[in-house]
């Protein structure tokens, strides 16, 4: 598997100043509109019909304006086939309602590519990330996967929308130059290169702004980062009157994006003014050049003005589009990375159906986090449906670890875990439900109901399910004491539930699907001795019906197993039965545990 790899070489900061950004731009724009570049295809059709009607109107204004200044008001105009005043005003004004008609449509078509693509990057993201391995996962930063879904996946909704309004300028100019050439050759022909010229010089002006683009990307995700830990750490912050350390660190984050966005909003605000008079001055001295040496050309160059200086108008639009394209380059690179990497790290998932469970089994094996450290080594276990098997030992000797290759978070660097003789590694992933459950060391818990947070997204769960689930972890009576009992509404910014409480929620929630094997992760490690007691009747009435693997610190969890472990270092060992109280059992044993520990299956070398 190569997570270790991508973990090693993870940027996740947009980068900037790469050559060839406009060809860039234009690649990731159609890539992430792939599935849409029919509606693509249909918005340009539809801007070159737009194009080619607003030429016949602008031509249709040239001529009326020339007729109504000739004072020939009455009269046929040669210039737009014999047609008087009148009917040039009722031509205009069909020409302009069939105008507004075709933007309706075409409006519609550019709003839906924009959101269909910011909807489609959403829901890979989210459905990668679901199915991604845990290590790439927890190799982030904090915040980094809700910036890219909410942020970053909106601007690719831009990056699309700046294609589209790229496209149809484009088309809608080459329309609006042909009539030109065709009615004032020599006049089309220098007020194209005047525009061309101012063009070129623009091009230089937009890209001296790229490195704030790439300083701003980095400080936003950097502010984004530092605030959700502060969120998430703000008692602790109270707690430690480091208020201030704390919001110096948020406001350097908070200056130096806002920096970058001053300078590159002066750029944005002025740039587009500056392109579009100067070169509106550039045709002004062309018509006066043209009327100076061809001054009976007044139909050919009036029509001509009007065509460019709406070609003006299309052309910003045009360049505005590669501006905000290439400024959101980097958001539409990072998100197309971090797609590739977590398609790349999906968990592996068997298709090995299993509905009961008959055993957990460890041979001989090896796990080492991806920095180096090594958290076990050798280990060899075996538990039989309905024994309870208790595993104790000092922070950091690898229980946790043990726990996570259990449930199939993590896999092993050497050895194998199987569960009824069959590796992890091959079972479906709806046979873990019926399985195992893991309560971990610490509850989440979602914002919902009481009754919502024990199913937990488990729509077959029952009404009943849920009761019976919350009666076996001693949570029931407590429950319905609440204002609205079960449809009692908890988790952030609502009801909180007490330490205890919490910890027998999870109890509930890995209940509720009557799982063969129950994985605790110390459920009782910062309760107190009332919480202990009320979740060591849970577990003792469990045993027997249902297999369990306790981790724990205090001997009174781990009173009721059929044999208890110790860790040290990455290794199992076993209790010795007869030890004297308040002496090491065994070499690792570092716990005082008391005579009602037995090994009443015997002990077991793991």
């Amino acid at each position: 598997m190569g997570w270790r790899r991508v973990l090693a070489g993870n940027d996740t900061r947009p980068r900037s100043g790469e050559p060839g950004r406009v060809p860039a731009f234009l690649a990731a724009a159609l890539d992430a509109s792939r599935p849409d570049h029919a509606r693509l295809a249909l918005a340009v059709g539809v801007a070159a019909l737009s194009a080619a009607i607003q030429t016949l109107l602008l031509l249709t204004l040239g001529t009326l304006a020339l007729a109504l200044t000739s004072g020939t008001s009455r009269e046929p105009l040669v210039f737009h086939a014999a047609l008087t005043v009148d009917q040039l005003c009722w031509s205009a004004l069909a020409l302009t309602i069939l105008a507004l008609a075709l933007a309706w449509p075409l409006a519609r078509i550019q709003a839906q590519l924009g959101s269909r693509a910011v909807e489609r990057a959403r829901k890979t993201l989210i459905a990668d990330f679901l199915q991604a391995s845990r290590p790439y996962r927890l190799g982030h930063r904090e915040g980094y996967f809700q910036q890219l879904v909410g942020e970053y996946c909106q601007h690719q909704s831009l990056l699309v929308t700046h294609l589209c309004t790229l496209a149809v300028a484009g088309v809608t100019m080459a329309g609006l130059i042909a009539l030109p050439l065709l009615l004032h050759p020599q006049f089309a022909a220098t007020a194209l290169i005047g525009l061309a010229g101012s063009l070129l010089i623009l091009l230089f002006w937009l890209w001296l702004p790229r490195r704030d683009v790439g300083r701003i990307s980095r400080a936003l995700t950097d502010l984004a980062s530092t605030t959700a830990e502060t969120v998430r750490t703000a008692d602790e912050i109270a707690a430690y009157r480091v208020a201030r350390p704390v919001e110096a660190r948020l406001d350097a984050r908070i200056e130096e994006a806002s920096a970058a966005q001053f300078r590159i909003a002066i750029h944005d605000m002025f740039v587009p003014n500056a392109y579009q008079y100067g070169t509106l001055a550039l045709i002004l001295c062309a018509v006066a050049v043209v009327a100076r040496f061809a001054p009976a050309a007044h139909f050919e160059l009036t029509v001509t003005a009007l065509l460019m200086i709406r070609l003006t108008g299309y052309s910003r639009q045009a360049l505005g589009a590669i501006q905000q394209g290439v400024a959101l380059l980097p958001h539409a690179q990072m998100i197309g990375r971090e797609m590739r990497g977590l398609a790349a790290n999906h968990a592996d998932s068997g298709q090995v159906v299993e509905c009961a469970f008959t055993g957990l089994c460890f041979e001989n094996v090896d796990f080492t986090w991806p920095q180096g450290t090594r958290a076990l080594t050798g280990v060899t276990l075996q538990i039989s449906a309905g024994e309870a098997v208790g595993v104790a030992g000092p922070s950091g000797s690898g229980k946790s670890t043990l726990c996570l290759l259990a449930v199939g978070l993590e896999r092993p660097v050497a050895g194998v875990v199987r569960i009824n003789g069959i590796d992890v590694a091959d079972l479906a992933p709806e046979s873990w439900r019926k399985l195992l459950a893991h309560v971990p060391q610490e509850c989440r818990i979602i914002l919902g109901s009481i009754a919502d947070n024990i199913r937990f997204f488990r729509d077959d769960l029952s009404d009943r399910d849920v009761i019976e689930a919350a009666r076996a972890a001693h949570l029931h009576d407590e429950i319905l004491a609440l204002p609205h009992g079960f449809q009692t509404v908890i988790g952030p910014g609502s009801r909180d539930l007490s330490g205890g409480q919490r910890q027998r929620l999870a109890i509930a929630r890995a209940l509720a699907g009557r799982p063969g094997l129950l994985v605790l992760d110390e459920p009782s490690s910062a309760l107190d001795r009332h919480s202990e007691a009320l979740i060591v009747e849970t577990l003792r009435a469990l045993k027997g019906h249902t297999a369990l693997l306790v981790i724990a610190h205090r001997p009174a969890t781990l009173s009721f197993c059929d044999r208890v472990l110790a860790m040290q270092d990455g290794r199992l060992v076993p209790v010795e039965e007869r030890a004297i109280p308040g002496q090491p059992r065994a070499a690792g044993d570092v716990v005082d545990w008391p005579a009602t520990a037995r090994n009443t299956r015997g002990a077991r070398q793991a």
